[in-house]
């Protein structure tokens, strides 16, 4: 059996972290989800590999028949890794020349994860945050929450204040310790104290219960949630009863497989009609008025093209630096 690697490139986190211009993969990706036509790309729904209650493996399969890519991306989450002195998560993704089936380059999934997620959840904020926000609260300290945050100050750099909360007040020191100087950032010992007042919220946690009160956002208050599976659900009632607008990333995929909008739609909160999908809002399809106090909620629950995207944008990003 022969593997097509000729000229193969293994591109790590450490790697694209000093290569990729964050800014530039928005306005990248932007402009491929402006041109997307699901005519010409294949993309089956996720396989969820489960070890046990607390280690998952996802692999998301796609192919784009008019860019002559495909990528198979594989991605782990193993909860007890961080007692072992272990990442939580990782995984491979694979970009392929479809045509061939040569193999170009292996990649750091969680890398790849993190950039098209943070990616496209800062142009969800410009979209539909308020113009002059300035507060900004953050629930989790993960590796996807700063990326998130990083790119809401790209789309919003009015933005004075940053509140996170965390569980681990290590953590939340840590993470807010990183912003300050540049910002009024401060650990918070509540999540409530990160909601209230804050006129854009990020939420990055793998809970399978509710981290907030929604009751209590903002008026005309922006919220970013990002959640895979159907059994967390980082969201509460509360946040749907009062949001006026909720955007996926993928439609189809939030309703089926985000545990806190499929437990919103059950409960009679909101109705499918309710969700709109990000990517017809940047074509053009779906031109959405939002109020001034409107609260909009954003999901993302990831799905194959965005990984497609990033990873062809970072290996044509390191084929061009080694040919210069």
């Amino acid at each position: 059996m022969w593997l097509i690697i000729t000229h193969m490139r293994v591109l790590t986190s450490d790697l694209l972290t000093g290569l990729v211009d964050p800014a530039e993969f928005d306005v990248y990706l932007e402009d491929a989800l402006r041109a997307y036509d699901p005519e010409r790309v294949v993309q089956p729904m996720r396989g969820v590999v489960r070890l046990g209650e607390d280690s998952v493996w996802l692999i998301m399969p796609v192919v784009d028949l008019a860019l002559d890519r495909m990528v198979v991306k594989m991605v782990s989450e193993y909860k007890g890794n961080p007692a072992k002195g272990l990442p939580k998560a990782g995984g491979l993704t694979q970009l392929i020349e479809a045509s061939s089936g040569r193999l170009l380059a292996l990649l750091d999934s969680h890398y790849i994860t993190g950039l098209r997620t943070s990616s496209l959840a800062g142009i969800a904020t410009k979209v539909f945050a308020r113009e002059g926000s300035e507060c900004l609260g953050v629930i989790g300290s993960g590796y996807e929450a700063r990326l998130i945050v990083d790119a809401v100050l790209r789309v919003r750099p009015s933005i004075r204040r940053i509140s996170v909360y965390s569980r681990n007040p290590e953590r939340r020191r840590e993470f807010a310790a990183g912003y300050r100087g540049r910002y009024d950032a401060q650990p918070v010992t509540d999540p409530g104290y990160a909601v209230v007042g804050s006129d854009i919220l990020v939420v990055a946690t793998d809970s399978a219960t509710p981290v907030l009160d929604g009751s209590t956002l903002k008026r005309g208050a922006h919220v970013v949630s990002i959640g895979t599976l159907p059994e967390r659900r980082e969201l509460d009632r509360g946040t749907f009863m009062k949001c006026s607008l909720l955007v996926a990333d993928k439609r189809e995929a939030v309703l089926r497989e985000a545990g806190d909008v499929v437990d919103a739609l059950k409960a009679g909160l909101i109705s499918e009609d309710k969700v709109i999908d990000l990517v017809e809002v940047i074509k053009g399809k779906n031109n959405v008025h939002r109020g001034e106090d409107d609260i909009t909620v954003y999901k993302s629950v990831g799905f194959g093209y965005l990984d497609l995207v990033a990873a062809n944008y970072v290996y044509e990003k390191y084929s061009n630096t080694s040919r210069s």
